[in-house]
């Protein structure tokens, strides 16, 4: 059993389920929780969401403590069960190729289901802040890590003495911009102003990438604003046995990667395949839950892989064609790791260092997307020396120490 220092206590409270690793999101927090424990910390692990058993299991092998709360409210917890089925509904049907119980009852009932299910604001459970508080006093936790935004006020009612930080993962209000220049609805509405407000209730921001670092600081001058990404170091150590043609494209459910792999299939793959037949798509991810009803030749739609390392050491080149979103592109991180050579949009590497233009292929239109892949699977050599420049990057800059160190830094004060 490890050492519950007083000193070296952190919470960490989610509606995220971080194990199984299943999408980007919970990648990066189940690496936030493995640093902090490899530092020292002792942390408790606070989930909202309904777990089932295989998941708690696994969340209790992997950190210090971990804390389940379910609200008393009917209606909450009828949400989360709903979230919850929806969930295990598309898992079971995914081998029949049906469409996602969301898009089947919305047709039949004449209205989507997505604000019922996805609204953020509606994840906050009602009695969080108070639970939290006696938790937190409980055990003598000197820190608190709030994830993401909509869960905000379980800060409300702690006492003074504790470290309040937010991990913004995004910056919410640039988010519902891009998805509303696209025609889109993005499931929290927020402004700029009401987003400002609420970093200010907390002692540290934790902003995903530099760019949204410097648009926090002008949001909030004198807010400690830290730079913590991901350094998916895990990736790095997959062998390489890359199979002719095989192109990996990986995603979860949201609109950015459902937007992006509609563009990639409808405009440039039906160009690689007649250039390159033997060039084959492996999808990986929830994002297969939006094209069920498509016929898509050569592509393979895996939904969530457990083992995607073997999916990246089997892919040639990997695909990240995401033309809106905010935050940290940790598709494009995860290709890098990787050491595969990987095409991407500048918005795939947008607030990324400069650097990371040169340790991959980035295109600015579908056309320049379609021409790059093409290169890379007609060009061994170019492959290779795209694939070290991906490694020399990762070595450089994709460190748990460098990616974790101003956190660590600031909990250590």
């Amino acid at each position: 059993m490890r050492s519950a220092d007083s000193e070296r206590r952190v919470a960490i409270v989610c509606d995220t389920v971080p194990y199984p690793i299943r999408s980007g999101d919970n990648k990066r927090l189940s690496e936030l929780i493995e640093v902090l424990r490899d530092q020292g910390w002792f942390v408790h692990l606070v989930l909202t969401a309904l777990v089932d058993r295989p998941s708690r299991q696994l969340c209790a092998a992997r950190v210090d403590a971990v804390h389940f709360y379910q609200p008393k409210k009917l209606k909450t917890r009828a949400r989360n069960l709903l979230r919850r089925s929806v969930r295990f509904f598309d898992r079971r049907t995914k081998v029949f190729g049906l469409e996602p119980l969301e898009v089947i009852a919305g047709r039949l009932l004449g209205r989507k289901l997505a604000p019922i299910v996805a609204d953020y604001w509606k994840r906050y459970p009602e009695g969080l802040s108070g639970y939290l508080d006696r938790l937190m006093q409980r055990h003598a936790i000197g820190a608190v890590i709030v994830e993401y935004i909509w869960l905000h006020p379980a800060i409300d009612e702690l006492s003074a003495s504790a470290k309040r930080i937010l991990d913004t993962n995004d910056l919410q209000y640039k988010r519902a911009e891009d998805f509303a220049a696209r025609g889109m609805k993005f499931p929290l509405e927020i402004t700029r102003e009401e987003e400002s407000r609420i970093f200010k209730k907390f002692d540290s921001v934790i902003a995903i990438q530099e760019q949204e670092a410097s648009l926090i600081r002008e949001m909030c001058p004198g807010l400690r604003v830290l730079t913590v990404g991901t350094a998916c170091s895990d990736l790095r150590r997959i062998p390489d046995a890359p199979l002719p043609g095989r192109i990996l494209y990986v995603g979860g459910y949201n609109g950015a990667n459902i937007d992006g792999l509609d563009r990639f299939l409808k405009n440039c793959w039906p160009e690689i395949i007649r250039a390159c037949p033997r060039a084959h798509l492996n999808v990986c991810g929830y994002v297969h839950r939006a094209f069920a009803s498509g016929d898509f030749p050569q592509v393979t739609f895996l939904g969530h892989v457990a083992d995607v390392e073997a999916q990246y050491a089997e892919a040639e080149l990997v695909v990240n064609p995401l033309w809106i979103g905010t935050g940290l592109k940790i598709k494009t991180v995860e290709a890098i790791a990787a050491g595969k050579p990987l095409v991407t949009t500048p918005t795939g590497i947008e607030g990324m260092p400069e650097e990371t233009a040169a340790a991959c292929v980035v295109a600015s239109a579908e056309k320049d997307f379609s021409a790059a892949v093409l290169r890379l699977l007609a060009d061994a050599a170019l492959r290779r020396d795209t694939a070290r420049a991906a490694a020399a990057f990762a070595a450089t800059h994709l460190t748990p120490q460098n990616t974790y160190r101003e956190l660590l830094e600031f909990l250590e004060r």
